[in-house]
């Protein structure tokens, strides 16, 4: 049993999500009991989950990395895919990107701001309970 990859900087992080691999990040703390617990769960996810690879990393001491993805609790686990690709294809910079009927509307900040004008909020998929 072998223990997940530790992210020790920026540099690590943008390096271990940067590549078009599957990858896992633990945002964790080494204060929170649980943070200790998942990383054991991670560790056996890693050794049945071949093409995923598995990190960790200090919420706090990486905290430009849990601030870029909007981390506010520890443990919180975020998963990666193919990042740069997704960029480069929609000329977006942030993560997450939101599409509606095909088209890129935008990150989280576009989204909210279009949801307060009605027309858009209108073309939104409903969900129907029948």
């Amino acid at each position: 049993m072998s223990a997940v990859t530790t992210l020790q900087n920026r540099k690590d992080f943008d390096d271990f999500i940067g590549d078009s691999s599957l990858s896992v990040v633990h945002f964790g703390a080494t204060w929170v009991d649980v943070c200790a617990q998942l990383d054991s769960i991670l560790v056996e996810l890693q050794n049945e989950l071949k093409s995923f690879k598995f990190a960790r990393l200090e919420a706090e001491g990486v905290a430009d990395a849990s601030l870029a993805f909007s981390v506010k609790a520890a443990p919180t686990v975020l998963f990666f895919k193919v990042r740069q690709g997704l960029k480069e294809y929609s000329n977006w910079p942030t993560y997450p990107q939101i599409y509606l009927d095909g088209e890129l509307i935008g990150g989280v900040d576009v989204f909210s701001e279009e949801m307060t004008d009605k027309k858009f909020v209108e073309k939104l998929p409903k969900l129907t309970v029948e």
